[in-house]
């Protein structure tokens, strides 16, 4: 494959599971969840949906607006 077909395989196939949380300070949770999404050229209310529930099933609503030097790290 091309580097621009590995991207896309990279982008849409594979996910990583990260030992530090490697979220953006300066976005929300909800934010920082919807970034990868944002960054593939989706937009609108379908990505909103999505974050929301992906907080439900993490049980993370309650802080979702929250940023991340808000939120215990422990």
């Amino acid at each position: 494959l091309s580097e621009d077909e590995l991207a896309v395989v990279r982008n849409r196939k594979l996910g990583f599971v990260f030992q530090d949380f490697m979220l953006l300070d300066g976005l929300s949770m909800t934010e920082n969840i919807m970034l990868p999404r944002i960054i593939a050229g989706q937009f609108g209310p379908k990505i909103e949906e999505a974050a929301d529930r992906l907080c439900q099933i993490f049980c993370i609503t309650p802080i979702r607006e929250k940023y991340p030097p808000e939120v215990s790290g422990g």
